[in-house]
């Protein structure tokens, strides 16, 4: 049965994109319309977009009734489950080409993607506080984010930090809130390894609970051959797939 029903505010703490709930759109962060256009200006990127066979018609983002890029939620245990920031959702990929529909088309199971753009540690947790245990998945995959980022919760929902935005030279109104407690948590590496650590197996603990197989692993190397010329393209994401199905 597909879980559509009406979800409190406090359920839809555990949603990736609340305001994109059963939509579908062209432009996800950092795969923006503004950020292609500029590379369709540029001959040197406008030539790496036209090998690619990039278009600003090739990709679509459809969000479930929870917001993630993702199958319908339908439990128990006919899934597999994939945790992760924007290497995990797909950013600037075609759906069926990223590496989490690929896996699952393989096990012939269904497809939960739970990656968040920009996610972080902390919010590959909170995800799986919640979805692990309503939809029993066969298997968990973690991708792991970049150690450094940290989410809190603020009046207008989640947000994560990233470490290269409290430090730019040009930020904005809206990197104002990078304040000096974020400086000083980041300047000291230790700070990563413990929040990493302690979702990790805070993670895989939820995993074992609900008999679910749980793998982790790095992105390792990413080619830049997404549509936004940042990710991961159609090899890295093929690469992915069998390197995960290997672990399996």
């Amino acid at each position: 049965m597909i879980m559509k029903k009406q979800y409190s505010q406090m359920e839809e703490f555990y949603f990736a994109y609340p305001k994109l709930t059963s939509t579908t759109t062209d432009w996800l962060p950092a795969d923006s319309e503004h950020r292609f256009d500029k590379n369709m200006r540029d001959p040197e990127t406008n030539k790496e977009l036209s090998r690619l066979n990039w278009s600003n018609k090739s990709i679509t983002y459809k969000f479930n009734v929870q917001g993630f890029r993702s199958d319908d939620f339908v439990g128990p245990g006919h899934s597999i489950m994939f945790l992760g920031c924007s290497h995990t959702i797909g950013i600037g990929m075609v759906w069926e080409n990223t590496f989490s529909k690929i896996i699952a088309d393989k096990l012939k199971l269904k497809c939960f993607n739970l990656g968040k753009g920009g996610g972080s540690f902390d919010s590959c947790f909170r995800f799986a506080s919640h979805w692990i245990d309503a939809l029993h998945p066969k298997i968990v995959v973690l991708l792991e984010p970049k150690k450094d980022r940290k989410e809190i919760c603020t009046s207008d929902g989640f947000k994560n930090y990233i470490p290269k935005d409290a430090y730019r030279s040009d930020r904005s109104e809206s990197q104002e809130d990078h304040d000096n407690f974020y400086k000083d948590w980041v300047i000291v590496g230790i700070n990563g390894e413990l929040q990493r650590e302690k979702n990790l197996l805070s993670v895989k603990y939820l995993s074992e609970k609900a008999n679910a197989k749980f793998i982790s692993l790095s992105p390792g190397m990413v080619d830049g051959e997404a549509r936004d010329l940042m990710h991961g393209g159609k090899v890295w994401h093929s690469l992915t797939a069998n390197q995960i199905l290997a672990e399996i």
